[in-house]
């Protein structure tokens, strides 16, 4: 199974300018090494937020792997393999690695945001894999009920959600999936569960079952960002 993570920056937030050059933070979040990439950078803000971006979506990974373990992003090493682009437009590949876990991350930085995907195989015997990715800027006055393919959700898929970005990233989500596999929103459920106060990793029912579709979503200031793997036999012929 290809599992995937994601996150997403939008670089005009409040309190992402600058960031760099906050101590107590560098040395927080980030090894000597990481520490060096960004002040080496023509852009370290902007490196800052894509190395960010990585640990971030190595974590979602890692999370699907057994019980999430907790979030200290200094545990999650990134390691630089490419990087090309220009200023505006830059992409870094990179492995993060999680105790014995690699995952391998791409991360762009366009106009307004830094997007990250990154994916690991398990161990299980795999299949090929359709994989998608999709961001959208939104603001508040989006009407989801336009062009809507009927998606409705759950109380189960509702539990979990806490505001409306929550609501519109699992909304294009499902609609992005639907297409995919040629079926009725209706038979999709998006479910997070929590256990103990803390969120696990979202999972896709289809027609009320589990399947090897995996999912991964990300909101961050006006940007939305939704992926998913998609097993090739699931794909309509």
């Amino acid at each position: 199974m290809l599992l995937l993570g994601n996150d997403i920056v939008d670089l005009q937030e409040d309190g992402v300018a600058g960031k760099s050059a906050d101590r107590r933070f560098m040395t927080r979040v980030f090894t000597e090494n990481e520490h060096q990439t960004i002040l080496a950078s023509p852009q370290p803000d902007v490196m800052l937020w894509m190395l960010w971006a990585a640990k971030e979506t190595a974590f979602k990974i890692v999370s699907k792997l057994g019980q999430p373990p907790v979030f200290a992003h200094k545990k999650f090493a990134v390691r630089l393999l490419a990087q090309h682009g220009t200023a505006e437009n830059r992409e870094i590949g990179v492995e993060v690695k999680y105790e014995d876990i690699p995952a391998r991350v791409t991360v762009s930085r366009q106009s307004h945001y830094i997007y990250s995907l990154g994916h690991a195989e398990t161990k299980k015997p795999g299949w090929k894999h359709h994989v998608f990715s999709e961001t959208q800027e939104v603001s508040e006055k989006d009407d989801l009920s336009e062009n809507s393919g009927e998606v409705t959700f759950s109380r189960n898929e509702l539990k979990n959600v806490t505001h409306r970005q929550s609501l519109q990233v699992r909304f294009y989500c499902k609609q992005a999936l639907a297409r995919r596999l040629a079926v009725h929103p209706s038979r999709l459920q998006i479910i997070r569960p929590r256990i103990a106060n803390k969120s696990l990793p979202p999972y896709l029912l289809l027609d009320g079952r589990r399947c090897g579709i995996d999912i991964s979503f990300t909101h961050h200031g006006r940007f939305l960002a939704w992926c998913g793997s998609v097993p090739r036999h699931c794909m309509p012929a």
